[in-house]
């Protein structure tokens, strides 16, 4: 049982990190103008996968911290994973991976998002290398980690000075 209470710490850990860098990676984007809507706000999704009790608590985190991108007002919004992949809204922003998808869902969410010129973060170890173009580098220190190959195809522009201190998976 402590095992799954360590997994369920380093998990829960990731996340809260992940929600920092998930913020500063949305500030960096540098096509923002392009994504707030006709109501004049940006949509930030939080995609969850099993039940979205879970997931109140995290949204309510990322409203009070992420209420405006320059000077932009946010709209925050949870998302089944079936919802964000059956919404045609290609206004988004960026959408953040709350809970751990299966490989084929992982797969789906990615390809969504690049076809929506959309931020995909994960805090999930091995989902950057699977695809998602954000997430989280645990190491001597923590850093972003961001997927080139995912940036390039989902044509999100991303400002040097996040690109620089980001490790970068290249593959």
């Amino acid at each position: 049982m402590s095992g799954s209470l360590l997994a369920d710490s380093f998990s829960e850990r990731r996340i809260n990190v992940g929600l920092k860098l998930f913020r500063i990676m949305l500030v960096a984007d540098t096509n923002y103008q392009e994504k707030v809507s006709d109501k004049g706000y940006i949509s930030i999704y939080l995609i969850y996968s099993s039940e979205k009790s879970n997931i109140a608590r995290l949204e309510a985190r990322l409203s009070q911290s992420l209420t405006s991108l320059h000077d932009i007002p946010v709209q925050i919004e949870s998302l089944s994973l079936d919802q964000y992949l059956n919404r045609n809204d290609n206004r988004s922003m960026g959408a953040f991976i709350a809970e751990r998808l299966s490989a084929l869902s992982l797969e789906k969410a990615i390809n969504k998002s690049i076809f929506n010129h959309q931020i995909l973060f994960s805090p999930f170890e091995g989902d950057v290398e699977a695809g998602v173009l954000g997430g989280v580098s645990v190491e001597s220190k923590v850093k972003p980690f961001i997927n080139m190959k995912t940036l390039k195809k989902s044509e999100v522009k991303i400002k040097n000075f996040y690109l620089k201190v980001a490790k970068q998976h290249d593959e």
